[in-house]
């Protein structure tokens, strides 16, 4: 979130994961608030986000289906790709119950 990493975004950093890897692609995510929603799609294999811990690092969204979004697109950090870990970070979705659906994970 400060800025001084390879990528400025959790978005930009998975991208940049190899396709169908066999081996763990671990991103090291800084501690902050990232304003994002990211896509780990079904070919970005074996991907790990480590962040700085729960609270310090925030992946944060609010898409929601009252703005237009379906359920499924709602989704903060969505996963599609096999061998997903994430460890030391939050998800959230900060729509709120008035925009009734919304996902974080």
């Amino acid at each position: 979130a400060d800025g001084s990493g390879d990528y400025t975004t959790v978005g930009a950093a998975v991208e940049a994961v190899p396709v169908e890897s066999e081996r763990r692609y671990v991103i090291y995510v800084k501690k902050g608030v990232y304003e994002e929603n990211v896509e780990i799609k079904k070919k970005k294999w074996n991907v790990v986000l480590v962040g700085d811990g729960m609270g310090a690092t925030v992946i944060s969204g609010d898409r929601n289906f009252v703005d237009g979004w379906t359920t499924y697109r709602t989704a903060t950090l969505a996963v599609a790709g096999k061998g997903f870990i994430a460890r030391d970070l939050t998800v959230e979705n900060t729509a709120g119950p008035t925009k009734h659906q919304a996902v974080a994970l």
